[in-house]
């Protein structure tokens, strides 16, 4: 496959860094999880260089991949990137993924929203679907995608460095093997080896507000799980607003998101997504 050669176009993004292809990848992953059938690998956010092929230039994107590795041959969740992306608006929005020839329904993953200031933007928070075997190729080659509206007056093309991917490949062939993380372990202090040595986190260790998160998520009605997913993903940041239910699992659900810290919310939001 001829790779598209891709111009990067300098934003800012606002309110918190991220890794681009500048980054050596030495430290991007973000967690670790250890489930029954698969290890869980969640990258940190990434700007990726992008050009616009119509319509009007994207002002602002961030992803983040979330690969499920299985460890038998069996069924695990589907691996997926999630996506942030911010462009002019034009009363068109990103319908399609394109990578390797074959094109993927995007999944909202909260409603589209408009802004205007001195210009008016469109902000779509999405994700789609990506395989271990994808996952690996791009370790090596790296990643295009296209993004394509559904009147095609928006479309743009994407590129993920391969070192993105290899971090993340190489985390899980180490996990595997080992059973334990080089990448999220916490840093030993420099001092005479084998005098004092720090203890490692339990990467599958899940946090109060997330496991009371699960719990109640068992109890909860189809509705219920999907009234409070569509929640959670409008108040991942900052102050949460109140969900108005009468449903108690609901109830508990939204009381513990709000408890949690920003990298619980991630944690939990990226456990709803797998759900």
């Amino acid at each position: 496959m001829q790779k598209t050669s891709i111009v990067l176009i300098a934003f800012t993004l606002s309110a918190c860094s991220s890794l681009d292809s500048n980054s050596d990848f030495v430290d991007a992953v973000e967690t670790i999880k250890d489930r029954k059938n698969y290890v869980e690998i969640v990258a940190k956010d990434l700007t990726p260089d992008f050009k616009a092929v119509a319509g009007p230039n994207v002002m602002r994107s961030t992803l983040a991949l979330t690969a499920n590795f299985p460890k038998s041959e069996t069924k695990v969740p589907e691996s997926f990137i999630s996506f942030e992306v911010s462009y002019f608006q034009n009363y068109d929005e990103y319908e399609t993924v394109t990578y390797n020839g074959t094109d993927y329904k995007i999944k909202a993953l909260e409603a589209t929203k408009n802004s205007c200031n001195e210009h008016c933007t469109t902000t779509q928070y999405v994700s789609f679907p990506i395989d271990v075997s994808t996952i690996e190729q791009s370790a090596e080659d790296g990643l295009v995608f296209t993004m394509t509206s559904a009147g095609k007056r928006l479309v743009t093309d994407f590129e993920i460095p391969a070192g993105y991917f290899n971090a993340v490949v190489d985390e899980s062939e180490r996990y595997l093997a080992t059973g334990s993380s080089a990448a999220v372990a916490a840093p030993v202090a420099v001092a005479a080896p084998a005098v004092v040595k720090e203890a490692k986190p339990d990467p599958a260790a899940v946090s109060k507000p997330q496991e009371m998160v699960e719990y109640w998520y068992q109890e909860a009605s189809d509705a219920e799980k999907q009234q409070f997913t569509d929640w959670a993903f409008q108040n991942r940041k900052g102050d949460v607003a109140k969900l108005s239910t009468d449903s108690q699992s609901a109830q508990m659900m939204s009381y513990w998101f709000g408890k949690a810290g920003d990298n619980e919310r991630k944690q939990i939001l990226t456990w709803l997504l797998s759900q």
